[in-house]
């Protein structure tokens, strides 16, 4: 697979971000760049106390987001109308703006879709992604991804695409990465999911304990603060440095 962004930039170099691909200038100097995610609140984001059982006979999908353009939905509408030809599936949708009126009359075409607006982050959000089963991220413009860790940490897999920051997210042990754009893969995808066995609670903790040994907020700030107290250590130390050797010049030590 091609390196992540990251990966170049960790390896050295600068960056076109205008071009549709971006594309490497050596410079002969390897920048100190390191990667520091966001992260989630675990304390609200967690699994059912209770499993969902495996054996659920309509099993519910979700979209957390924005309603525009750069979502994407219509390719998660097109997936529900494949999925809904073959079995039965849920799907419920929070989020709000331009495209409402279009989420809106999908939902007034079809029993199964439910609207919910727009919630509030906290408690009332966290628990809705206790009631579902996976999570849906059509989006392939995508900077990061904040709702799959909110799902990942609330014990659920996640469907999302092949680009984007899901992609550097999401493997195979935490859900499924479909083709952009292809309503016709990410339904397989989510259905692939979905059949997946649920029923057990380890289950659940991977996703979870994936979330805990690398996005919770407490890792991330940790994180941040070590590399800020290496980076005026190592400010200070040239300080001094410097001011050593211009005092020995001055002097004619």
């Amino acid at each position: 697979s091609s390196a992540t962004l990251f990966e170049q930039l960790r390896a050295g170099g600068e960056f076109d971000l205008h071009s549709t691909r971006v594309q490497r200038v050596d410079t002969g100097r390897a920048p100190a760049i390191h990667c520091v995610p966001l992260g989630v609140n675990v304390e609200f984001f967690r699994p059912p106390s209770v499993p969902r059982a495996n054996g659920t006979k309509r099993k519910t999908i979700l979209f957390v987001g924005r309603l525009s353009r750069e979502k994407d939905l219509p390719v998660l509408f097109n997936a529900y109308e494949l999925l809904s030809a073959k079995g039965s599936y849920r799907l419920r949708i929070v989020g709000d703006g331009p495209m409402r009126r279009n989420v809106e009359r999908f939902a007034a075409r079809w029993p199964n879709v439910e609207y919910l607006g727009l919630r509030r982050y906290g408690p009332d959000l966290a628990e809705i992604y206790r009631q579902v089963d996976v999570l849906a991220v059509p989006s392939p413009s995508e900077t990061f991804g904040l709702t799959v860790l909110e799902a990942l940490a609330s014990g659920i897999p996640v469907v999302a695409v092949r680009k984007g920051g899901p992609a550097d997210i999401v493997d195979a042990s935490l859900g499924a990465l479909s083709r952009p754009g292809d309503a016709n893969d990410f339904a397989a995808k989510i259905e692939e999911v979905l059949g997946r066995p649920r029923a057990r609670p380890d289950v659940a903790n991977v996703y979870r304990d994936h979330v805990l040994r690398h996005y919770s907020w407490d890792r991330t700030f940790t994180k941040l603060v070590a590399l800020y107290r290496r980076e005026l250590e190592r400010t200070q130390g040239r300080e001094v440095k410097e001011h050593t050797v211009l005092h020995a010049a001055s002097t004619g030590g």
